[in-house]
């Protein structure tokens, strides 16, 4: 009987064994899930301020201010925090600072798909040992989180994240909720209030949480971003700011508000069809230039509806002195760019391009560019942010190699000296006759309007080259091209006919005119003709009965005939130009 009773403590044990083994099997992809940068430390006292910001552009930024105590005699080095994965997609930024300002390093730790919490890991500036304080906040930026309503009043509706989410218990949880300025709080997920206190606050928290509200939303959706920072020989700086917006809410607007460096003058504005209505405004310190947009397929004034995308140009001066240094006599330069101003809203796509002056040479920069390209005696070079954001605090700082007296003796300026001077000296042995009389002022209108057209008109020849360009680099969508180049080729078309008017007129005050107005019709087929080509060999390209090598080389005698129809052009607006005075 004992030995019986022994078997079967036995066979018990063994079968207890077997049940905590299979437990712990279990139990061991949980624990292994839990963020290791507290895998050895005990729970540290923290209270948290969970600030959440609705913007009039649409945007959600969640600011989580920690104030840690460390309790525990392992010291801290790391902090963890997080959100519910559901939000990742429609993250655009994350950063992370000290109380002072100073940055901190971010990055994802992992995704735990058994509480469904994307956990961030901040890396702290200094150990925090045992009854050390440490104050640091997170910066999240959200865009597309925000829903509306198609009866009125419109409701818009933010889904957030109710809370942040830590791997242990806080103390408290401060939450304040701002909605956009001149709005109506309708209801919120924290008992329809803009403040609440939760405490304590329960470790892996990932509750999402809604706030809606009534009125109305400048709901913006950035594509793109392209700012030309261009360094003339004579040391004027200029800066061209190319956005495209689109309207994703259903409120419409007019007045676009694009920030401005504080030392910016010259401000003008304009879009495919011309010039821009702008204006300058100061809002809490801080310089703007506002739009009046125009409906993009008329050019009239109008607002822009929902869907309806806008693109346009902001073109101002920079004060050179307080961008650029020379660090050695007559030879090296320095650009220093310090968190140069960025919109309100997300830009999907960003790039920065700084043009240096005419015969200048890049040397280096911090950090380095993504490109570096070269027209002629031009050297540019090119930076790329995904997903821009007010948090992007960008700054860099480049040099460059450039003589100044390399302007007054490029090689462009001697060869058009010397070409003028042989053209000058073969038309007046040709060509014996008396200075044509002045032209009546109504007439000299005439032919200015007709040279602004003939220049317009090159412009928008190379805006459609840098849009293909742009195309084949991926930096805009397909959607965007064949709505661009539609507007251009129509802005195009209403220009021919002008020229076309205009060319009669102007031929009437001589034959000088005439073989000029001749010689810029010439130019204008060449061009149209070569860019026919181009697409012709792009196409076949995408077809596949083109080879790479090919194309190159084909393309390459398309430019070349580009580069010397726009010459030809240029020199007959000049000397356009000359008659008129």
């Amino acid at each position: 009987m004992n030995a019986m009773q022994k078997q079967e403590n036995l066979k018990k044990m063994r079968l207890y064994l077997i049940v905590f083994l299979s437990f712990f099997l279990l139990l061991t992809p949980v624990l292994s899930s839990v963020p290791s940068a507290y895998a050895n430390v005990g729970t540290p006292e923290i209270e948290l301020e969970h600030s959440i910001q609705i913007t009039q552009n649409g945007l959600v930024i969640v600011n989580d201010t920690i104030s840690l105590q460390n309790d525990d005699a392992e010291p801290i080095t790391s902090f963890i925090i997080g959100f519910h994965k559901d939000f990742v997609k429609n993250l655009d930024n994350t950063i992370a600072s000290t109380a002072l300002g100073e940055k901190l390093t971010i990055r994802k730790e992992s995704v735990d798909d058994t509480t469904n919490i994307y956990w961030m890991s901040v890396d702290l500036p200094e150990t925090i040992e045992q009854n050390e304080f440490f104050n640091f906040s997170v910066i999240s930026v959200f865009s597309k989180l925000i829903n509306y309503t198609t009866s009125e009043p419109t409701i818009y509706t933010a889904i957030i994240p109710k809370y942040p989410a830590l791997p242990f218990e806080a103390t408290a949880c401060r939450v304040e909720i701002n909605i956009p300025t001149g709005t109506t709080l309708n209801m919120s997920s924290w008992e329809n209030s803009t403040t609440y206190l939760q405490s304590p606050l329960k470790e892996n928290s990932n509750q999402t949480a809604s706030v809606s509200f009534t009125g109305t939303l400048q709901y913006i959706e950035g594509t793109f971003l392209w700012r030309d920072i261009v360094i003339e020989s004579w040391g004027a700086t200029y800066s061209y700011d190319k956005y495209e917006i689109r309207n994703i809410g259903k409120d419409h607007f007019q007045e676009i508000e694009c920030p401005l460096p504080d030392n910016a003058s010259e401000i003008t504005g304009y879009d495919d069809f011309g010039p821009i209505q702008t204006q300058e405004k100061e809002v809490d310190g801080k310089k703007y230039a506002v739009v009046l947009s125009r409906y993009p397929l008329r050019g009239e004034t109008s607002s822009i509806q929902l869907h309806d995308s806008y693109s346009f140009t902001i073109k101002y001066r920079l004060k050179t002195s307080e961008y650029t240094t020379e660090l050695t006599s007559l030879a090296s330069h320095q650009i220093e760019l310090k968190e140069f101003p960025t919109p309100n809203w997300t830009v999907e796509n960003f790039q920065l391009k700084i043009t240096f002056p005419e015969g200048a040479k890049y040397a280096q920069a911090t950090p380095a560019p993504a490109e570096i390209s070269q027209n002629l005696y031009t050297q540019s070079i090119i930076y790329t942010i995904t997903n821009l954001t007010q948090s992007n605090k960008y700054s860099l700082t480049v040099e460059y190699n450039y003589n100044s007296f390399w302007s007054a003796f490029r090689p462009t300026l001697w060869i058009g000296l010397v070409t003028m001077a042989v053209g000058g000296v073969a038309f007046l042995r040709k060509r014996k006759v008396p200075k044509p009389s002045p032209i009546p002022s109504r007439e000299t209108q005439v032919i200015r309007i007709y040279l602004e057209a003939c220049t317009e008109r090159i412009d928008l020849w190379r805006e459609l080259e840098d849009l293909g360009n742009d195309l084949d680099n991926k930096r805009i969508r397909r959607k965007g091209f064949n709505r661009r180049r539609r507007i251009l080729r129509q802005r195009l078309s209403s220009l021919n006919k002008e020229v076309t008017n205009y060319e009669k007129r102007v031929n009437q005050h001589g034959d000088e005119y005439t073989e000029l107005t001749e010689r810029l019709e010439e130019t204008e087929i060449e061009i149209r003709q070569t860019y026919t080509e181009i697409d012709r060999l792009k196409t076949r390209l995408l077809r596949g009965r083109l080879s790479q090598n090919a194309y190159q080389k084909l393309k390459e005698g398309c430019d070349e005939r580009l580069r010397k129809a726009r010459k030809v052009t240029e020199e007959a607006i000049l000397e356009l130009k000359r008659l008129e005075d």
